[in-house]
């Protein structure tokens, strides 16, 4: 196995007659050696056989896949705890405009607390979709009122209009309710017994 640029460059020939899958892990296997996540690697052992090289990589590929899967499993995990807990609707938004010209979405949001707690923080995004299930807006919520059990929050905000690749407020703004879809998605929750939840790795 190559432990250096030089001897990987002069090695090319015999890597490209392995198989791509083979010849992928290799590479990867000197990159992540020679580099290392910050710059400056540990370096190829001397001696080691391409062999052994894949050996060791498709070990550490497969660890990172578990890792990976398990990340997404308590990501999802946390949201789906915390939409049972709370139920988020957007009944009304509008655009404002201001003495000097700008013009701002205002939004006002309803969030129904169905759980057995109290909520006191939470924060997350609304993704607004149309009837063919396109992103029309994005809106970030951040709410430090508390909501008891069973109670519901009316929540207002405004943000400067926004048109871009995620963003399209002044078409939001004109539609009416039934034609757009509400999708909650919180990222963080705060309990009346300090029980937080979270979204892990984010």
């Amino acid at each position: 196995m190559p432990t250096t640029s030089e001897e990987l460059e002069a090695a090319k020939a015999q890597l490209w007659e392995l198989p791509e899958e083979q010849r992928k892990l290799l590479i990867e296997y000197f990159v992540r050696k020679n580099l290392g996540d910050d710059f400056f690697g540990e370096g190829v052992p001397q001696g080691i056989t391409f062999a052994q090289a894949l050996e060791e990589q498709r070990a550490y590929v497969a660890e990172q896949n578990t890792d990976e899967a398990r990340l997404a499993r308590r990501q999802a995990e946390a949201v789906q705890q915390m939409r049972e807990a709370m139920r988020a609707t957007l009944p009304q938004t509008a655009i404002s405009r201001a003495e000097d010209g700008s013009e701002h979405l205002q939004i006002t949001a309803r969030f129904i607390n169905e759980g057995v707690l109290g909520i006191k923080a939470f924060k997350g995004r609304l993704t607004l979709t149309d009837q063919f299930d396109e992103v029309v807006s994005i809106l970030d919520i951040r709410n430090d009122d508390a909501i008891d059990a069973g109670q519901v929050l009316q929540w207002q905000g405004s943000r400067p209009l926004q048109q871009d690749a995620h963003n399209d407020d002044r078409r939001l703004a004109a539609l009416k309710p039934g034609q757009y879809r509400v999708r909650w998605e919180p990222s963080e929750m705060l309990f009346a017994d300090l029980t937080r939840i979270r979204i892990p790795g984010e």
